[in-house]
């Protein structure tokens, strides 16, 4: 029905802003039909589609206009590389719309162009505050629209889109400063997909940082419109396109990014670490005092993660950075912070401390009060955050992160102690388990704490893990260590040990091979409590029951 719509002659033949906007609808919904129904039963309708496609761009309607690029971009993602067919004709339509200034009005503030004193304008950014920009909203509709559709011939063309690569970077390059953050936002995300297509059609050799030619080719072509986004961009969501971009091009291609964007990427993400890059700081009011409770979501949580990222590339080679940016980093811990900015600074740490492993040393006696202090943070996730950062701390710190032990630990247990009114919050579980890992974690580092029995009390209570089951490899190795190798220690723990090992093998998170390991422990257990062991295992479902029976029976 809808196909007939929108071929029929009766309807194409009607000019009345009523029948175009029929027809953009009828146009879309062509677009939404082929994804659905695929390329195969689609494709006898293909011909008659792209003509009615033709037509709509020759009516000078914004809507029309607007729907026949979505209806572009609906029919890439259908037909993947076969659409390199017509790739030509379409991707100049793009193009064509994004040069147009069609529906676009600039003037000065108090009237017209003429009230411009450019010996009163120090310099250009001061002409821009002076001018504002009229802009019909189809007119951005539309060219949003079109940009957004040559991601979409990017992304479902793959390396049939190689040949419109330099005219798509020219044009995102006249269209950097486009008035309107929606078109812009898709200029960001084409230059995202460019890294993309070429991380997709050349990626490195196995096992290497190396680029080949034509990848880099592409990303040298690519990175300085992304970085000159980053360093100019007003709007936060646009920015954070970018600075994505520029995560997805070392997570591509490795070290090798760092050696090419070099110092104006490190320059820029300082300044956004300062929060002092274009976007955070030009803005109305009604804006300032927006971004107050969001502009951590929309542009700071990029930042880190673009952060952590490079952190993982260089290993311990990221010190000299960390030195660089851990005082901006500390700063989002404030009290006047939000909970979120906490949540991202003690996070943040933690990856980074990972992936710095030894070289990260010299810098606990900074970082652990920072982080012992988070432990008593007043939101659950900080505090999951802290847990987590400690146990990082404590595998990487050796013997210097010793003196911290005993304040992590007092701190660490209260973390177990979930409150009645929160037995239901997935982050109170996940702090405990959090918790407990940390302990687990300080308890390998140190035999004399290992055989401590309040210590061991603590860490057996948080057991079974609950929540984050990416600690199960840390805490069941070290309840298992505890059970071979300290008997008389544990003897007052084994018929919980055992509940614990009937509740793991029922754990649908846990991984397979910590489920193994626990096999020769759970039947030991089983061996030394004997007709105790009923009793153990009480508090278990009817199904957690049988799967340990069974596990107990096997050869």
């Amino acid at each position: 029905m809808i196909m007939m719509l929108a071929i029929s002659p009766s309807i194409r033949s009607k000019k009345a802003d009523e029948d175009l906007k029929l027809r953009a609808r009828a146009t879309e919904c062509m677009g939404c039909v082929a994804v659905a129904v695929g390329k195969d039963i689609f494709r006898p309708c293909l011909n008659q589609v792209f003509a009615l496609a033709d037509e709509n761009l020759t009516l000078d309607y914004f809507s029309l206009s607007e729907a026949t690029f979505r209806l572009y971009t609906s029919l890439a993602q259908c037909l993947g590389e076969e659409f390199c067919k017509v790739l030509p004709k379409v991707h100049q339509y793009a193009v064509k719309c994004l040069e147009s200034m069609d529906g676009v009005e600039i003037r000065h503030q108090g009237g017209d162009m003429s009230a411009f004193h450019q010996e009163d304008v120090h310099d250009e950014d001061d002409m821009l505050r002076q001018m504002q920009y009229s802009i019909r909203s189809g007119a951005v509709d539309e060219k949003a629209a079109a940009i957004q559709s040559m991601q979409s011939f990017a992304e479902f063309c793959g390396r049939g889109y190689l040949p419109f690569i330099k005219p798509t970077l020219d044009i995102c390059k006249e269209m950097l400063e486009y008035p309107h953050e929606f078109v812009r936002h898709g200029v960001a995300a084409v230059l995202h997909e460019m890294i993309k297509l070429a991380h997709k059609t050349f990626p490195n050799p196995q096992n290497s940082n190396k680029m080949q030619k034509s990848a880099m080719a592409i990303v040298m072509a690519t990175l300085p419109h992304i970085l000159e986004m980053i360093n100019v961009e007003t709007d936060k969501q646009c920015c954070a396109e970018a600075v994505d971009a520029v995560k997805t091009s070392i997570e591509s291609f490795g070290v090798s990014i760092l050696e090419t964007a070099g110092k104006p990427l490190l320059e820029n993400l300082e300044t956004m670490m300062k929060e002092k890059a274009p976007c955070q700081t030009y803005h109305d009011e009604e804006q300032d005092a927006k971004d107050e409770t969001d502009h951590d979501e929309v542009l700071i949580d990029h930042v880190t993660d673009l952060l952590s990222t490079i952190a993982k590339a260089t290993g311990p080679r990221f010190e000299p950075l960390f030195v660089r940016f851990i005082p901006h980093l500390l700063k989002f811990n404030a009290p006047n912070r939000s909970a979120p900015d906490r949540l991202m600074a003690v996070g943040t740490i933690g990856d980074i401390a990972d992936h710095m492993k030894g070289s990260i040393k010299k810098y606990l006696p900074k970082l652990f009060p920072f982080i012992i202090k988070a432990l008593a943070d007043s939101e659950p996730e900080v505090r999951r955050n802290a847990a987590y950062t400690v146990g990082i701390l404590v595998v990487h710190g050796g013997e210097t992160a010793a003196p911290f032990y005993k304040a992590s630990i007092e701190s660490l247990k209260k973390l177990q102690h979930i409150p009645a009114e929160s037995k239901d919050n997935e982050f109170f579980h996940a702090c405990a388990d959090n918790a407990t890992s940390a302990i687990g974690k300080i308890m390998q580092q140190k035999k004399e704490i290992l055989t401590q029995p309040q210590v061991i009390s603590w860490f057996m209570g948080g057991l079974p893990l609950k929540n984050d089951q990416e600690e199960a490899k840390t805490v069941y190795s070290v309840m298992a260590t505890l059970l071979r190798q300290h008997t008389a220690i544990m003897k007052d723990h084994m018929a919980h040990a055992l509940f614990v090992c009937g509740r793991v093998f029922a754990t649908e998170g846990v991984r397979d091979n910590i489920k193994q390991g626990l096999i020769p422990v759970a039947k030991s257990l089983s061996g030394a409590l004997g007709s105790n062991a009923g009793a153990a295992v009480q508090g278990l479902s009817a199904e957690e029951k049988d799967r340990l029976l069974k596990v107990l029976k096997s050869k």
